[in-house]
């Protein structure tokens, strides 16, 4: 359904498309603070370092972009997803669960067995999508209370 590719400038407009409001980059980014999302801010997450972002194509449209999503690498064989986002116009058609399901592969295949992240509370339908695929609450993150800690060990997935 679709492909990671690696995160480039040529997708800044896209990200900025999908994230348009505080709103939506507090959805996507943990921060309404970053919106709006200019060019200095995503070129500095494209090079951060332990990060691999990645943009999510779907090849039967050309490759034309509707995701992105990040693994920060939090030790050796530990990762955390973040900043994950869809083109608004594929959301609840499947691939959602498609993207998150090509980075836990992609991870676990670099040798990670512990993936965590961190998801906005009140977002149901990102919190359902992490769960069909086997990660579980661990409770509030309590550096930041509005999100819900959860954690997926490789082999465990759904």
């Amino acid at each position: 359904m679709l492909v990671l590719r690696d995160f480039r400038e040529g997708d800044f407009d896209a990200i900025r498309a999908w994230a348009p409001t505080p709103d939506d980059v507090y959805l996507f980014a943990g921060s309404a603070r970053l919106w709006p999302l200019d060019d200095a801010l995503l070129r500095e997450w494209l090079h951060a370092e332990r990060v691999t972002a990645w943009t999510a194509v779907d090849p039967d449209a050309r490759d034309t972009p509707v995701g992105h999503i990040e693994l920060v690498r939090t030790g050796e064989v530990t990762g955390r997803l973040a900043r994950v986002l869809l083109d608004p116009t594929v959301r609840g058609k499947g691939y959602g669960r498609a993207l998150v399901a090509a980075a836990v592969d992609a991870a676990v295949a670099s040798g990670t067995t512990t993936i965590d992240l961190n998801v906005i509370s009140g977002n149901v339908p990102a919190i359902a999508t992490y769960r069909s695929l086997g990660f579980v609450a661990l409770g509030p993150n309590p550096e930041h209370p509005d999100m819900t800690r959860m954690r997926l060990l490789a082999g465990v997935r759904s």
